[in-house]
């Protein structure tokens, strides 16, 4: 049986809002384990970019903006 990229997708999407604070991201990302994270623009309910661990990092400034350290645009592509 060939494994689809579907099958390995959770269900459960964890996101930040674009104006939360990177201290928010970090924390959020350290208890759920992960290293990337969609940003959401809540007032349109879209993802605008995405978020990694190592943009965290590059900031010195826990209190900045998601929007201003995430990647955009970004790929995306449809797998069902």
């Amino acid at each position: 049986m060939k494994a689809e990229l579907k099958d390995h997708l959770t269900s459960h999407l964890i996101t930040i809002s674009k104006d939360a604070t990177a201290a928010e991201a970090q924390l959020l990302m350290t208890n759920n384990c992960i290293r990337h994270i969609p940003v959401m623009d809540t007032e349109k309910d879209v993802i605008v970019g995405i978020l990694s661990d190592r943009d965290l990092l590059r900031s010195p400034n826990a209190q900045k903006p998601v929007f201003e350290l995430m990647s955009s645009p970004f790929k995306t592509f449809d797998v069902s």
